[in-house]
Parts: C-alpha cells; structure tokens; sequence
C-alpha cells in the first residue's frame, strides 16, 4: 500500500527497486543484487536505507543529493571503488548522520 513506512525485501535476489511508496521512511533492500540505488522520486521521504550487501560499487552525487531526508545509509558490504573525495562527499555534502 501507498501508505507503508517500512519495507524489508531483504534476501530476495533484487536487481532493482521502483515502487512508488511516498510515505516510506525505512527501507530495507539488503543481501540483493542492486547495482545502483533506488530512485528517490518515488520515495521522498526515506529517512533510512540498507543496501549492504548487494553489487554496488559506487554512488553519484545526484543519487545522493536527491535523497534529501536521509539521516541513515548501511551501504557496508559493498565492493566500493572508494576515494577521498567519494567520502569526504558522503559527509559533508550529502547531510547524512550515520553512514555503515
């Protein structure tokens, strides 16, 4: 439904995610095989987000920046092809509290 603010798909073998959710708040989408982030569109206000796990290797900073309510992102378990500047961004720029 529309009105969900909590979704685990966890462990389902996902390869993306397009619902339309516009209340959710708390996704979960670890141990899949994402290989990007799910559009923040059609969930714009997403507080917390779990994507470890999956094929993901790195994040732009749109993909970040149109997650404007985010405090929490679990992106550990990844195959990041990381930098200085990919996590000074994470940080600073994007406005998360607490990145795993």
């Amino acid at each position: 439904p529309r009105t969900l603010e909590v979704l685990d798909v966890s462990g389902n073998n996902l390869k993306e995610f397009g619902l339309q959710l516009p209340l959710l708040k708390e996704l979960y989408l670890s141990r899949n095989q994402l290989k990007t982030l799910p559009g923040a569109a059609p969930i714009p206000n997403l507080v917390s987000l779990s994507v470890r796990r999956n094929k993901l290797n790195s994040f732009s900073k749109e993909e970040f920046e149109s997650f404007r309510r985010m405090e929490l992102l679990d992106a550990s378990d990844n195959n990041f092809i990381c930098s200085c500047e990919f996590l000074s961004f994470i940080h600073r720029e994007a406005g998360i509290a607490q990145v795993l």
